[in-house]
């Protein structure tokens, strides 16, 4: 019976470390425009649970390429560990994956880019480390969001980031935030409390619109104003108080509390 438990127990071991097994065959790769470290360009492997390896030919992975794991040629992924070392995951990485449903960011990326977890409808859940200081328009753009942490080095939400999710019961904007881009948290209908931070300046347009069960506003006494915008043809307009249109849930309190601070859109 011990040998039967031993083997049975090897077999099940074996079967945890092969499963997230790649190698450099597993991936496309080119050198980083610095020469030093690995850039993925495709993913070529066929395992849906994917760990990208922190080195490939003894040089460290440092960036996942554009459109990397974008394409009908691309296997429909459930997970990824990417590699602590790693810098950037780049435009349209994951961009599709629509079975994606678990992400690890190690805390030395710095930069996400545009659309790289669009669409990714499973994706329930994401941590944002401290390490990340750039973010891309419409990141996480009609994904399964339901809830997310912003690292300390986030200061500016881009537009569209958490647009058309599924966000729940609450939203707290970290400290250190002092603007959020247009339709920023637009079209997530479930969530009902925003608490904005201290260093708050300002809100774009569309930025929690169509939010429909939003019902309280909670902003520090000590912020004064919030310039609020929208952008036109790459140029910034103040003007557009639009930030909270179509939110019939919104009570009085929150109402009044967004137009002392110099919001005169509609609710």
């Amino acid at each position: 019976m011990k040998k039967k438990t031993i083997l049975v127990m090897v077999i099940l071991l074996t079967a945890i470390t092969t499963v997230f097994a790649q190698t450099a065959a597993d991936f496309s790769v080119e050198l980083t425009t610095d020469g030093n470290c690995v850039l993925i360009k495709r993913y070529l492997g066929k395992v849906l649970t994917v760990k990208v390896p922190d080195t490939i030919e003894g040089m460290p992975v440092k960036e996942i390429g554009k459109n990397a794991f974008n394409g009908a040629d691309v296997a429909n992924i459930t997970s990824v560990i990417l590699p602590q070392g790693l810098n950037k995951i780049g435009e349209n990485a994951f961009i599709y994956q629509v079975n994606l449903a678990s992400v690890v960011i190690p805390n030395t990326v710095t930069e996400i880019g545009r659309e790289a977890f669009r669409q990714c409808y499973k994706l329930k859940s994401i941590d944002i480390p401290d390490s990340v200081t750039t973010l891309g328009n419409q990141v996480f753009l009609q994904s399964g969001i339901e809830k997310f942490t912003l690292g300390k080095g986030i200061t500016v939400i881009p537009n569209d980031l958490f647009n058309s999710c599924k966000l729940q019961s609450a939203i707290v904007i970290p400290e250190g935030v002092t603007e959020i881009g247009e339709n920023a948290f637009c079209a997530n209908y479930s969530f009902t409390s925003l608490t904005l931070p201290s260093t708050i300046k300002k809100i774009g347009s569309g930025a929690f619109s169509l939010c429909g069960s939003l019902t309280t506003v909670t902003i520090p006494d000590f912020v004064e104003t919030i310039e609020f915008f929208f952008s036109y043809g790459g140029e910034t307009y103040v003007g557009d108080n639009n930030a909270f249109r179509n939110c019939p849930k919104l009570n009085l309190a929150s109402q009044a509390a967004l137009k002392r601070r110099g919001y005169t859109g509609s609710f």
